[in-house]
This record gives C-alpha cells, sequence and structure tokens, in this order.
C-alpha cells in the first residue's frame, strides 16, 4: 500500500512515510518502472501534470528519480537486501521461538 503505486510518494502521510522504504513492492516496482520507461520515447511524454500545473512524465508523477528510485540496480539491491533481513529474521524465529509448554 505504502510502495507507491496506489498512493504516490509525495501523498504518503508523513509519519509512515518510513514504512515505505522497508517495502517489497516499493523496489520491484520501480525497478519495473526504470526498465519499462527510463530513456524511452514513451517514458518521456508528459502525460501527467503537476500541482502547479507543470507537466510531468510518468517517472516523475510516481517519484521515480534520484540515486535510488532512480537506478534498476539500487533497487535491485536494496530489494534482495530486505529479502534476505526478512528471510534471516524467519530463520532465527524458528529456531528461537518456542511455544511448546513442558
Amino acid at each position: 500500500f505504502f510502495g507507491g503505486l496506489f498512493i504516490t510518494f509525495d501523498k504518503i502521510p508523513k509519519g509512515w512515510y518510513w514504512f515505505s522504504w522497508t517495502s517489497f513492492l516499493r523496489y520491484s516496482w520501480g525497478a519495473m518502472m526504470l526498465n519499462q520507461f527510463a530513456g524511452e520515447e514513451n517514458g518521456e511524454l508528459p502525460i501527467f501534470y503537476g500541482d502547479g500545473g507543470e507537466p510531468m512524465n510518468i517517472l516523475q508523477f510516481y517519484g521515480i528519480e534520484g540515486k535510488i528510485m532512480g537506478s534498476i540496480g539500487a533497487c535491485l539491491g536494496l530489494l534482495s537486501g530486505i529479502i534476505g533481513f526478512f528471510a534471516l529474521m524467519g530463520m532465527l524465529g524458528l529456531k528461537y521461538v518456542r511455544h511448546d509448554k513442558r
């Protein structure tokens, strides 16, 4: 929900903005959008308009720009890191959390 797909990054409430950085959707969807539209003719078309009426392309509208979200490698690297972190937490939980009573 907070990955930027349903609510754009600039419209996410301030208290929940941090949560978007932990979302699988943010990085996988960002990498897919960059792959599809970055450097392509259809990605440069001004099809959206900002709050001030300025024309925006699809990547600008969804906030897929900058050092992290503007790089396919960074998106995939962070996605891999999040997957590894949650997999490790799951394995540690299975190993150390016991619910049996003796």
